[in-house]
């Protein structure tokens, strides 16, 4: 991971950062999360073998994500970030939550969504440059049909 053109990381500037980019998730605004990166932002999905670059392919993908999510869907960190041990880098897990109202009758149950990533991150003039994702169920996305 490289951050060699700022002063090392600190976990105070970790924990802002990550309640900026939960709040941001959380408002569904693509443009506030967009903002909190590089224009030249590289998100690597190591599930999917996916790679975006630059902010309008991470805006198109967002958008697509948010307007597949449950209404009541919210993202939160799960525990406490990590720093790599030189300050370069960083490590966060998530979890995301909703229901997504059932497809039966009504008065059937809901059926609850759920993920958990690893996110790792390398950070440019205090913004996300490279962002890689790993999802611990890579299907998680076919539940919310």
């Amino acid at each position: 991971m490289s951050n060699r053109y700022d002063e090392p990381l600190t976990s105070q500037f970790l924990r802002n950062f990550l309640h900026r980019m939960e709040d941001a998730g959380n408002s569904r605004d693509v443009d506030r999360l967009v903002e909190l990166c590089t224009e030249d932002i590289t998100l690597d999905d190591l599930t999917e073998g996916d790679v975006l670059k630059g902010r309008d392919e991470l805006r198109e993908f967002l958008q697509g994500i948010y307007g597949a999510l449950p209404d009541d869907f919210a993202f939160e960190v799960i525990g406490e970030p990590y720093l790599t041990l030189d300050g370069s880098g960083a490590a966060a897990r998530w979890r995301g939550v909703g229901t997504k109202p059932s497809s039966l009758p009504s008065g059937s149950a809901e059926e609850r969504v759920l993920f958990e990533s690893a996110e790792f991150y390398e950070f440019r003039a205090g913004l996300l440059s490279k962002w890689f994702l790993i999802f611990r169920d890579r299907n998680w996305m076919d539940r919310l049909g």
